[in-house]
């Protein structure tokens, strides 16, 4: 449903207000499609209705998928100072973000608010924290395994991106061996990470070993699957069309989705 449309429809004669679910639904949609500017102007325009903690988490959760940090932290601000109080799915947003972008001193006051909130950390807050100590990460999934918590493709999928980002690839390759080596197979994201990693690091021999693997295992990458890997990388411009190349020549990438993105980025 369009915003104008939305608000004409409330204003119509005979019309109910819409209630705060409605609002929450709405904006949700928006997150959902990183159309952030719509959903901050609809949540600025509520009325009759109270923003609650679903509200601020989930325009807390898109700003930062959106990277938008700096909007996410004033939205934890102004939900706290609205008697609103964080729950776990809100602080995880935020470590996230914190995390990818190495402000790992950051995340840690964070997480000393929450322990001072009494608000226990999940399995995710574990991972995402870990990620400051090499040592750890390589022995996180024993120790999410020893705590009764599944330990999946997403997660090792997490920790692999994050190492490659902050080009920590020996230990983000160490994650990879053990990965395989307890049954669980890389997804293109995976495959990706690493092989952008290595080529940005200068070893291209490395790089098109895995590319080579990605073809071979039918691991494409989609239109969609680039641009968010790329959205990490937007300072890399020069790099990242290398990369696509790259792609193209290799296998795992298709004629069509190469000339999609070259599209996009005129």
């Amino acid at each position: 449903m369009k915003l104008s449309l939305f608000k004409i429809g409330w204003k119509a004669e005979g019309y109910v207000r819409p209630d705060i679910i409605t609002y929450n639904s709405l904006i949700y949609s928006y997150c959902r499609e990183r159309r952030m500017r719509e959903a901050l102007r609809l949540f600025k325009e509520i009325k009759g209705a109270n923003p609650d903690q679903v509200t601020y988490t989930t325009l807390i959760d898109g700003c930062c998928r959106a990277n938008d940090l700096a909007e996410a932290l004033r939205l934890h601000d102004a939900m706290e100072a609205k008697g609103l109080y964080p729950g776990i799915l809100t602080y995880n947003s935020i470590l996230r973000k914190l995390c990818e972008e190495g402000r790992l001193k950051d995340a840690n006051k964070l997480l000393n608010e929450m322990s001072g909130k009494k608000i226990e950390p999940d399995h995710i807050t574990i991972y995402l924290l870990d990620l400051g100590n090499d040592k750890a990460v390589i022995e996180l999934s024993d120790e999410l395994s020893e705590r009764g918590l599944c330990v999946d493709i997403s997660i090792y999928r997490a920790l692999i991106r994050s190492l490659c980002k902050r080009e920590k690839i020996d230990c983000a390759e160490r994650i990879f061996i053990t990965m395989n080596s307890k049954g669980i197979s890389g997804d293109s994201l995976v495959y990706t990470s690493l092989a952008y990693a290595y080529l940005k690091l200068g070893n291209m021999s490395a790089a098109s070993v895995l590319l080579d693997e990605m073809y071979k295992k039918m691991l494409m990458v989609t239109v969609k699957l680039y641009k968010s890997f790329s959205v990490s990388f937007a300072s890399d411009s020069s790099l990242l069309d290398i990369f696509s190349r790259n792609l193209l020549e290799k296998g795992p990438m298709s004629k069509t989705t190469y000339t999609h993105i070259q599209e996009l980025e005129e």
